[in-house]
């Protein structure tokens, strides 16, 4: 069973209580009475119920459930579970991945001493994860 942290996706909480537009991002959303959320700024709706169940399946991805559990879980078919899968994007990435310091600047323009930051970031080697999601 596919347990819900709260913690993690805890910015959902307005889109899934159909608070804000899941497109656009405004608050000016209005319920129907089929269940749908229509936003009055872009004018798309969406089933609140379909964005509940893909939001869980999204939770579930990221607790690393596989797919034949969430559709179990949830009472779908696993083809909606992978439809889910196929709309998610993982970007993981390295800057800076040779750890390079800035170069050297004497520029008086910025309040940094030693570095120009428009051509060097100080923090040496970073990683990063996106995960983003397309709703259509």
């Amino acid at each position: 069973m596919v347990t819900v942290r709260q913690t993690v996706f805890s910015c959902a909480a307005n889109f899934l209580q159909g608070r804000k537009c899941i497109f656009c991002g405004s608050f000016k959303v209005n319920r129907t009475a089929r269940g749908y959320i229509k936003c009055r700024r872009c004018g798309k709706s969406k089933s609140l119920s379909r964005l509940r169940r893909e939001i869980a399946i999204v939770q579930g991805f990221y607790q690393q459930q596989p797919a034949y559990r969430l559709a179990t879980d949830r009472a779908v078919d696993v083809k909606v579970v992978t439809r889910v899968y196929q709309r998610l994007q993982v970007v993981l990435g390295v800057r800076n991945i040779f750890d390079r310091d800035p170069p050297a600047s004497n520029q008086g323009q910025t309040f940094q001493v030693g570095y120009d930051p428009r051509y060097g970031d100080p923090f040496g080697r970073t990683y990063y994860l996106r995960l983003s999601y397309a709703y259509k």
